[in-house]
């Protein structure tokens, strides 16, 4: 004969870690803002993952139509000293994870 049990206890889960404020590069910011900054990080860290990129306030998604094309268009001209820079830009977020590579 079986004996009856309580109700199924809840798994253990440990309590989230409390986020670090992000470190700040203060070059150019003057030094009474300081405070203030730091508070605002303080207000909003729980969104920050630490990660350039990502915030994690709210999930998003965006529905498209069954039948929806991506649309082309050509790509913008640009001069040398430009494409160098936007190549630095694209390599940094790349490496960042900000972006992901494409075959589109």
């Amino acid at each position: 004969m079986a004996t009856a049990k309580g109700p199924p206890k809840p798994p253990v889960v440990p309590p989230p870690k409390e986020r670090e404020t992000p470190e700040v590069k203060w070059a150019g910011v003057p030094k009474e803002l300081h405070g203030k900054v730091h508070g605002l990080l303080d207000q909003v860290k729980g969104m920050w993952s630490g990660k350039l990129g990502e915030l994690k306030a709210t999930t998003h998604h965006i529905q498209l139509n069954p039948d929806a094309k991506p649309v082309y268009s050509a790509p913008y001209r640009a001069g040398p000293h430009r494409r160098l820079e936007i190549e630095k830009k694209v390599k940094k977020m790349l490496y960042l994870g900000v972006i992901e590579p494409s075959n589109a």
